[in-house]
């Protein structure tokens, strides 16, 4: 009996180093969230402002190819969520970068901020882009 909880501790300590080395508890996993410009036109920027319930991201103006990137720990009790909202030119869009009950994956969630909407991947590369909505009519 002392040896299966001796290893059942075991098992939990390296769980919780593996995951402290990312800064994360236990399960949470370390998320990162990319937001790229890929506009056609350079002249215009992309202004874009992201925010979850607890963090404000704050403004950041986008030029050429640009990005904004951040990593966060999942609250795996209540779930993580961030919503960005774009603007370039007379265009404006919102979208959800990041919600854990849905199918995004700890690891990478990059955006691509496009002529004709927000496109998605689960990839730090621009690689494999979904659409998931236009800009506001």
């Amino acid at each position: 009996m002392k040896r299966s909880r001796a290893s059942v501790l075991l098992l939990l300590l390296v769980l919780v180093l593996c995951n402290a080395s990312e800064g994360c508890f236990l399960f949470s996993g370390k998320t990162h969230v990319a937001i790229w410009r890929n506009i056609s036109s350079n002249w215009l920027p992309v202004r874009v402002h992201c925010f979850s319930k607890d963090d404000d991201l704050g403004n950041h103006t986008l030029y050429g190819s640009q990005n904004f990137e951040w990593s966060f720990c999942n609250d795996v009790v209540v779930g993580s969520q961030f919503f960005c909202h774009a603007w370039w030119g007379n265009r404006n869009g919102g979208f959800t970068a990041f919600a854990a009950e849905k199918t995004r994956s700890p690891g990478w969630n990059t955006w691509a901020i496009k002529d004709d909407g927000f496109f998605y991947t689960n990839r730090r590369e621009l690689l494999y882009l979904e659409k998931m909505c236009d800009w506001a009519a």
